[in-house]
């Protein structure tokens, strides 16, 4: 059985005071499973930073938590509400929605518990892997010693070492 495999990078910016600085980029191999599990955990992620990392508003003559807290109302409720209280409503609805711990990838919603079978998994496919590989390390040991030991003695002689 073949086995698809995916390199995605991560790339992170550091945004100060609109300038762009640091770049610092990492990156893994992945199967199909893997790769769906990194996009569901990515989505999750952006959706629950949503509101932290926020595009402030512009105006200059409001105070910082002010700011923000309105643009962060207005890109949620700006055509759907008629006055304090029904705000005031709304914003305790968010909060009770929030701490259901329910969590949306941008397709479905998921639960804590959804995200763990996903994590156990991947970590039983590797369990299983590493079974694999000690069966047929037993069955082979000769030729897995005589190869691990050429592969190593080549990468140190690429080194500068002559052993």
């Amino acid at each position: 059985m073949t086995t698809n495999i995916y390199s995605v990078l991560l790339t992170a910016e550091k945004i100060a005071e609109n300038n762009k600085e640091g770049i610092t980029p990492d990156f893994l191999k992945t199967d199909e499973e893997g790769l769906r599990l990194l996009k569901t955990l990515f989505n999750v992620i952006k959706n629950e930073l949503t509101e932290s990392v926020v595009d402030i508003n512009n105006d200059n003559n409001l105070p910082y938590p002010l700011k923000r807290n309105i643009t962060i109302l207005y890109s949620y409720f700006s055509f759907n509400f008629d006055d304090d209280k029904e705000m005031e409503q709304k914003i305790l609805s968010e909060i009770n929605k929030l701490k259901k711990l329910r969590f949306h990838d941008g397709f479905k919603t998921i639960t804590i518990e959804e995200l763990m079978e996903d994590l156990k998994f991947l970590r039983l496919n590797r369990i299983k892997l590493w079974e694999e590989i000690l069966s047929d390390f037993k069955t082979h040991k000769d030729i897995y010693i005589k190869k691990l030991m050429k592969m190593r003695a080549e990468h140190l002689k690429s080194l500068g070492f002559n052993k």
